[in-house]
């Protein structure tokens, strides 16, 4: 009875090991002179905390596909996943069209 505690105990900490995300490191928030690299994980981190709500809109196609991305604020956006290695996104998001990375906390999430 008490290997089988023990098996059960090591297996929550296992999978708990796999589901941790690793940190995002961030300069101030005061700090303006940030690199491409800095503004992309500050979209990344606030995609992680706020979760927004995702709905494939072609779910014959699980990454490369139309989202429809809806924010906690309630607006509702659309994004384009068409290259993850290349960076390849789109989305109808104001921020996605003026900071020039081409990316934004819905691609990201």
């Amino acid at each position: 009875m008490q290997a089988q505690t023990e098996t059960r105990t090591r297996r929550r900490k296992r999978t708990s090991k796999r589901r941790t995300r690793p940190e995002i490191a961030l300069p101030p928030r005061s700090d303006w002179r940030t690199t491409d690299v800095d503004e992309i994980n500050r979209r990344r981190l606030r995609a992680r905390e706020e979760q927004p709500r995702i709905r494939n809109l072609d779910p014959r196609h699980r990454i490369f596909s139309n989202f429809e991305i809806q924010s906690r604020s309630g607006m509702t956006y659309h994004v384009e996943i068409r290259d993850l290695a290349k960076r390849q996104f789109h989305s109808t998001t104001v921020d996605f069209q003026i900071n020039g990375l081409g990316t934004c906390k819905h691609t990201e999430a």
